[in-house]
């Protein structure tokens, strides 16, 4: 089987289903959509994939668009966006939260050279 390069990716989480939306291109530089959802069931994990190619991506995309006239996007969860490589924002400074004193650096004793 011939190696597909991933040109782009977005993961994400509804429930115990997680969806994939994946941009590939081919060894002979086409490019196609891949989308893929995967669903957990009584301890059993499904996948089904959707694949439309670049020739087919106008027509997808239209279709796509007036199939979004139909929901009510205010009811819709609202987007969260998902960094695994972003650290968690820090609230606190160290030591606070375990309730130790934190030290001003104005009160630590300076070194005559530092002037």
């Amino acid at each position: 089987m011939a190696h597909h390069d991933e040109v782009y990716t977005h993961r994400f989480q509804a429930g115990r289903r997680t969806y994939f939306i994946d941009v590939k291109q081919s060894p002979s530089g086409d490019r196609y959509l891949k989308m893929t959802e995967r669903k957990k069931e009584d301890g059993r994990v499904f996948k089904y994939s959707v694949y439309v190619y670049e020739e087919d991506m106008n027509k997808f995309f239209h279709a796509l668009e007036g199939a979004k006239e139909h929901f009510d996007l205010d009811l819709a969860r609202p987007v969260e966006e998902e960094n695994p490589y972003e650290a968690p924002q820090q609230e606190s400074l160290p030591g606070e939260d375990l309730g130790l004193p934190c030290i001003d650096e104005s009160d630590l004793p300076r070194n005559d050279d530092e002037s």
